[in-house]
């Protein structure tokens, strides 16, 4: 149940991020020429673009649909197919680049906590990195879950 809900919370939360940007930027476009604006639409696009950025990337780390760069892969393997140490040294390597990050998001959040955005008032400008913050946790969240999977499924071969 919990990987049903894990797998389908992120795919629905980027889903609604995409839709509310397109959303807000259609009707920005549309009461623009009616001679009308939301004063609001710029500083929402902005954040919902950044939001979407690296959920959009959760998602597709779940999906391990990133793109691949094989010209390793057949250097060492002599073929494009994967080498799973090779997989869980990216994956770590990734982890740790994200762990650095998310330092530095919630020294960020921090840091502008006091300050809010312009047309969004009372929307605080930390909102935009603990947004950012809950996506690169879960992105760390997939790929350790994508190490254990391949290491069980490793083992597995290894016994057959």
């Amino acid at each position: 149940m919990w990987t049903s809900f894990r797998r389908h919370a992120v795919a629905a939360t980027t889903g609604a991020l995409f839709v509310s940007l397109f959303g807000v930027v259609l009707a920005q476009i549309v009461l623009r020429s009616a001679g009308h604006t939301l004063i609001w639409a710029e500083e929402y696009a902005s954040v919902a673009f950044i939001w979407l950025v690296f959920s959009g990337a959760a998602l597709a780390c779940q999906r391990r649909e990133h793109l691949d760069v094989d010209l390793v892969y057949t250097a060492v393997a002599g073929s494009s197919r994967r080498i799973p140490a090779w997989d869980t040294g990216i994956a770590l390597f990734q982890i740790f680049f994200l762990a650095v990050f998310a330092i530095g998001l919630v020294q960020m959040a921090a840091q502008t906590w006091g300050n809010s955005m312009g047309a969004l008032r009372g929307f605080r400008y930390g909102w935009i990195y603990l947004g950012a913050l809950v996506a690169d946790l879960t992105y760390m969240g997939f790929l350790v879950a994508q190490i254990l999977s391949d290491r069980r499924k490793s083992g597995q071969a290894a016994r057959s």
